[in-house]
């Protein structure tokens, strides 16, 4: 996928390095009007979940793995810490749909 994006071999992408490919990645997606995130983020995805399927093959019927994101999580997949802010707008909305449905 990667490789058609930037249109270049694979015996081409044999011979960079890892940060070569990324300026490369970064510097069509600027062409194309997109961010690296928007590139980079399905790749991953796609690795991670080749991993799972391989893994899957190999492991015992009892042990396998269930879900691709037990292997390892991304950054864009965490689960932020709600602020204090964001918790009190939150109880606030919810008492408010109950005030509301009061007869």
């Amino acid at each position: 996928m990667a490789l058609s994006r930037l249109g270049i071999s694979v015996n081409d992408f044999m011979n960079i390095t890892p940060l070569e490919f990324y300026y490369a990645l970064q510097d069509r997606a600027e062409y194309d009007g997109l961010t690296v995130k928007a590139i980079i983020r399905p790749l991953v995805e796609v690795v991670r979940l080749h991993l799972f399927y391989t893994l899957n093959i190999h492991l015992p019927r009892g042990k396998k793995i269930r879900k691709p994101e037990s292997l390892f999580r991304f950054d864009w997949e965490r689960k932020k810490a709600q602020s204090l802010d964001e918790m009190k707008r939150v109880m606030k909305a919810i008492a408010h749909a109950f005030k509301k449905n009061e007869p």
